[in-house]
């Protein structure tokens, strides 16, 4: 049979090379990224179940290098245990026969499930309905969010997905202030947010997040100094020196007291945006935070789009 990309134009990248086109009314796994008028044919009868002959071969793998272990003293080898625990945590996702089939009717499928594993190992489960047998697909995607992202998209499509894990990074387009070639804040509805090289991480933090509490920290080491050293001042004799150690210590001061309000957070809400402020090289962003801190996000003069200012509303 013949059949054409659906309008999305949608191909998911897979773990083994292999890619999956989203047809106008089939799902084709296929080695080739671009399969224009290929002839297939579908057969959903080809099933295999694997998973009570996985389960006797990781039985007898633990048997054998236990048992190796101990005859052989060399106790590291249990350590080889983690390969039938992997094995046997995949086996989890074996509730049903594989399906061998590379061309899947849509009409055929039940539901799609999208999984993010551990190091970058995402799945999604393709589970079809043939003359009331019951069988799935397992395909595992390409080591990267957008494959997964790209996943979710498509199951979305056909309105099949059943469980859909949240997408950390996405690429994201729009308005953008750069902050230098790489990184920018990208314009998404009534917000700003960080991208790099286009893409949103949502975990993300604020990269000076954690150095805040640090600098509130060295700000009373420092002014516990200053003022331990005026007193001792005050009650004792002092010469040049001790005013040159408190004139040290006050401009030490300037820079944890820079750090208490220095940001640059993963999200900017416009509305949050109280004032604006320009120097020779920079431009600085007041924003409002819920605990009462004004913060400062830096920008660089040289990247700002001319019409900057208009993205916020202020008063």
């Amino acid at each position: 049979m013949s059949d054409k990309k659906s309008p999305i134009q949608a191909t998911i990248t897979l773990q083994n090379g292999m890619f999956c086109h989203l047809l106008n009314d089939h799902f084709l796994i296929s080695r080739l990224q671009n399969p224009d008028e290929i002839d297939w044919t579908v057969d959903l009868s080809k099933t295999s179940d694997q998973k009570k002959t996985r389960i006797i071969f990781n039985i007898i793998f633990t048997l054998v290098f236990v048992a190796a272990a101990f005859l052989t003293k060399f106790y590291p080898l249990i350590l080889l245990l983690f390969l039938s625990l992997w094995d046997l945590r995949q086996l989890k996702r074996y509730q049903v026969p594989i399906n061998k089939a590379k061309l899947i009717p849509i009409k055929n499928i039940t539901e799609i499930k999208l999984k993010k594993g551990q190091m970058g190992f995402n799945y999604m489960d393709v589970f079809i309905s043939n003359e009331n047998a019951v069988s799935f697909v397992p395909l595992q995607l390409y080591d990267s969010e957008s494959a997964l992202a790209q996943a979710k998209i498509i199951a979305q499509h056909i309105g099949k997905l059943s469980d859909s894990p949240e997408i950390e990074k996405v690429r994201v387009t729009g308005y953008e202030i750069h902050l230098n070639e790489t990184s920018s804040y990208t314009k998404q509805g009534d917000a700003f947010v960080y991208t790099q090289n286009h893409i949103f991480d949502k975990s993300r933090t604020d990269s000076y997040e954690h150095l805040r509490p640090v600098a509130f920290l060295l700000i009373v080491i420092v002014v516990t100094c200053i003022g331990v050293k005026i007193n001792i001042m005050l009650n004792s004799y002092s010469n040049y020196i001790d005013y040159i150690v408190v004139g040290i210590f006050s401009l030490l001061l300037q820079i944890p007291i820079k750090y208490t309000r220095k940001s640059l957070p993963n999200i900017i809400k416009i509305d949050r945006v109280i004032r604006i402020k320009k120097d020779k090289n920079k431009t600085f962003l007041y924003l409002k935070t819920n605990y009462g801190i004004v913060l400062k996000v830096h920008l660089k003069n040289q990247y700002l789009p001319s019409d900057f200012e208009e993205q916020f509303k202020l008063n």
